[in-house]
């Protein structure tokens, strides 16, 4: 289960035009992907596409398996 959202702030503040850059927890991952209030199953999917399309950083991988989500990572070629 995901922490609260307001004791982790993993807000990205770029100019604007400005690709953002990838994301390096979780937290932002879900932000990214609109996901923070999604039920189980929709973040696992919403993770699954989003490793299917992306390479995720080592902070990243590290922030999905400590949040409970690196079984997701098996399908991955991390």
């Amino acid at each position: 289960m995901l922490s609260n959202e307001r004791l982790w702030d993993d807000s990205v503040f770029v100019p604007r035009g400005t690709p953002r850059p990838a994301p390096q927890s979780l937290g932002q991952l879900m932000a990214n992907l609109r996901l923070t209030t999604a039920d189980d199953a929709s973040r696992r999917a919403g993770i699954r596409r989003w490793l299917a399309a992306n390479t995720p950083s080592d902070r990243l991988i590290r922030s999905i398996r400590r949040r409970g989500y690196g079984d997701l990572l098996a399908t991955h070629a991390a």
